[in-house]
């Protein structure tokens, strides 16, 4: 009986998206402006912000840190993924984004995989990796304040 429930709730949720998709496929959809993008971005990277240094995230040990951090970092990827910018300039500054994000949870993982390999030279060349993306997502920001203006 609950598996002809949640069949029947899986088709249900189909043919809304279908209808959903039909519907606004057959309204042309305004341009989005310039402002309301950078909003956006803005809104995109001050989420990230917040829930990469939420007071949850804090561990004792660096270790603990980090792979809180990569759980976190994943899910963010995820949001981050799902926007997209019509405004080239925009989109040029979401992809940098999203790609200094992507390089530190692929450097978080590879330290804690280093460490549990015992290879500290390698942990070590991965934490000092992570060290540099804070800069890249700053210049990153930087960037985006002028074309858009500051907040």
């Amino acid at each position: 009986m609950k598996i002809r429930y949640s069949l029947l709730g899986l088709a249900m949720i189909v043919i809304s998206s279908v209808i959903n998709i039909t519907t606004s496929s057959a309204q042309p959809q305004p341009p989005e402006s310039k402002q309301s993008q950078c909003q956006r971005y803005e809104a995109g990277m001050a989420r990230f912000n917040a829930n990469l240094t939420a007071r949850e995230n804090d561990r004792h040990t660096q270790r603990e840190l980090v792979e809180r951090l990569i759980v976190v970092l994943k899910s963010e990827i995820q949001q981050l993924e799902s926007q997209t910018f019509s405004d080239a300039k925009i989109q040029s500054f979401h992809q940098r984004s999203l790609d200094s994000i992507i390089a530190a949870h692929n450097n978080m993982v590879d330290y804690v995989s280093a460490i549990d390999r015992g290879d500290q030279a390698k942990a070590d060349a991965a934490f000092g990796n992570l060290q540099l993306i804070p800069y890249q997502i700053s210049d990153v920001l930087k960037q985006f304040e002028q074309y858009c203006g500051k907040p």
